[in-house]
């Protein structure tokens, strides 16, 4: 079965990182320096030369899916962020900073949620007086009084920073396209490197 992507270095990236997790933690090893694919037989004299270019390989594929796709991450998670703003950890938060009640008369409602390139992340509020809720569950006809910006930036904010984020792998595909191939790499040099000791 082929498994089609339309990143071929995120495909090479993964499915090096995947082989070689499954010879690590599979148990893997040369015996009698002898490799089977399938129908042929090859036999090696020096399995080390054999390692060492995997590794090699594994490191190019690494260095290249890098290269070419270090802002995506970035660009997407900062994207997908925006579709967080009715998180309910997040209204929590806010509803704690700002000692106001959420979408009803005299509360507030949330504008934005943004994770800038640079910095924290940060939530736009709008104070409100009045309204009522929509047909689409949205908070409408209020008066707006005042507006704030809130950094998440403490302790609390790292948890639903890790909160929104986890939700996101699961709701969105960014993460799961960008981030899993430096998580798989990463294992399988970690697993590699616990090999050898």
């Amino acid at each position: 079965m082929p498994i089609s992507d339309s990143n071929p270095e995120r495909r090479n990236l993964m499915l090096s990182s995947i082989a070689f997790l499954v010879f690590f933690w599979g148990g893997g090893e040369f015996e009698k320096n002898e490799i089977r694919i399938q129908t042929v037989n090859i036999t090696f004299n020096n399995e080390t030369v054999l390692a060492v270019f995997a590794w090699i390989m594994l490191f190019w594929f690494g260095l290249r899916y890098w290269q070419l796709n270090q802002g995506r991450l970035n660009l997407t998670l900062r994207e997908e962020v925006k579709t967080e703003q009715n998180n309910t950890l997040l209204i929590w938060y806010l509803r704690a900073k700002t000692g106001k009640p959420h979408r009803v008369q005299n509360g507030f409602v949330i504008r934005s949620l943004n994770k800038p390139r640079n910095g924290h992340w940060e939530s736009q509020i709008a104070l409100v007086e009045g309204g009522r809720e929509g047909d689409n569950g949205e908070w409408v006809e209020f008066k707006k009084i005042d507006g704030e910006t809130f950094k998440i930036n403490d302790f609390v904010g790292f948890f639903l920073r890790l909160w929104v984020i986890t939700c996101l792998a699961f709701k969105k595909p960014g993460i799961g396209s960008w981030f899993l191939p430096y998580a798989l790499f990463c294992s399988a040099v970690v697993s590699g490197l616990f090999s050898a000791l």
